[in-house]
């Protein structure tokens, strides 16, 4: 519940599809981003893939990870710190980082306790019947602000040092 699932053999394919046109369209730096767990490994594979396709035209295609990765570890510890109890999916981290963007992308009377954080053998979420992983209860646009930040600060900066390295032909 709660998600769109795409093989990654398909998600790949649309990210590849995607890159070409754009590099039909004139762009030069292409960053393959994404905000789901399962999506990382796909597109950090993808990119030196692509990257290695298009040197005659001038272009490079990265993979930036830092919005996500290093972003949900950062929020991790500012909700452990500050006494939230543990969530993923749909959970207080995601429902205030949607909040922070728009009301609209939230019903706050529809908020309630999800399903216990589980995790399989390889330390994955176990998402229950509900599709909320945790407890969003205590989610809110303030919360929303300061998540939404750091992922965007941790993307420009890793954006930053992809680009510095890329213009000084590192490939």
């Amino acid at each position: 519940p709660g998600t769109i699932d795409l093989s990654r053999e398909t998600f790949s394919r649309v990210n590849e599809e995607v890159t070409a046109s754009l590099v039909k369209a004139g762009f030069k730096y292409v960053i393959l981003l994404g905000d789901h767990g399962g999506n990382q490994d796909p597109l950090k594979t993808l990119a030196p893939r692509l990257d290695a396709r298009y040197p005659a035209q001038g272009v490079r295609v990265l993979f930036s990870g830092d919005s996500y990765a290093r972003a949900d570890a950062e929020v991790e510890a500012y909700l452990e710190t500050h006494g939230f109890p543990p969530s993923n999916h749909g959970g207080v981290a995601d429902t205030s980082e949607l909040w922070g963007i728009s009301a609209a992308y939230v019903r706050p009377d529809k908020i309630a306790m999800g399903d216990p954080v589980n995790r399989d053998a390889n330390g994955g979420a176990v998402i229950g019947p509900t599709g909320v992983e945790g407890d969003p209860r205590r989610s809110s646009p303030a919360l929303g602000k300061i998540f939404d930040d750091i992922k965007v600060k941790d993307g420009v900066d890793e954006i930053r040092r992809l680009m510095s390295a890329a213009w000084c032909g590192d490939r």
